[in-house]
């Protein structure tokens, strides 16, 4: 499969180099970007693949749970697979007026769904090699979730999601991309506060 290429750029051919950028590079640098969220039984790899195709820039497993994930060979086998060519190959314009045109290969994230900052950090570890950033979910409503610590039970856990966070990085590096999916609370403050705790 070749990758998508603009018709309006001159000088393309088939041995372009395309950019590798994490997921909050490609945010800063480029504007209107498509990202596909993570959904539940859609995001496997079959659909991230064909989205790609269609101009999403940036796209996200399906929630997994980061401890199984990181003690279970046949969890990773099941709900993770990937492949070279599910990431688009896209000619992007920078932000700023510039107007240079830089050639980017897609993001893909993994989510997981964690509260055991080890369990986290050891999942990140596993799957870093074939993802270009990994997403701590804090707004999965649903009561399993809830009644398990993950999801939105830590939208009101700021140390805890800062802890989630810092494991994953001090594992990964500081560089790694590590982002937080969140709700906003009916107190804004709270919101506020988990924003300034999880960096």
């Amino acid at each position: 499969m070749q990758p998508p290429v603009d018709p309006n750029l001159t000088n393309q051919d088939e041995t372009l180099d395309y950019e590798v950028l994490p997921p909050n590079k490609m945010l800063e640098t480029f504007g209107k970007l498509n990202v596909a969220a993570p959904m539940v039984r859609y995001s496997k790899l079959p659909f991230r693949h064909l989205v790609s195709l269609y101009d999403v820039h940036i796209t996200h497993t399906p929630m997994m749970m980061a401890a199984e994930f990181s003690r279970s060979a046949i969890a990773r086998h099941s709900d993770f697979t990937t492949s070279s060519e599910e990431r688009g190959h896209f000619s992007l314009i920078e932000r700023g007026g510039g107007g240079r045109v830089r050639h980017v290969r897609g993001s893909l994230v993994a989510q997981f769904a964690a509260n055991d900052p080890k369990a986290f950090a050891d999942a990140c570890e596993l799957i870093h090699p074939h993802v270009d950033g990994v997403d701590l979910n804090c707004g999965c409503p649903q009561p399993w979730a809830y009644s398990e610590h993950v999801g939105s039970w830590l939208l009101r856990q700021p140390d805890r999601v800062r802890d989630l966070v810092r494991a994953a990085k001090d594992r990964l590096g500081w560089g790694f991309s590590v982002s937080i999916k969140v709700r906003v609370d009916s107190d804004l403050k709270r919101t506020q506060q988990l924003m300034e705790t999880g960096k």
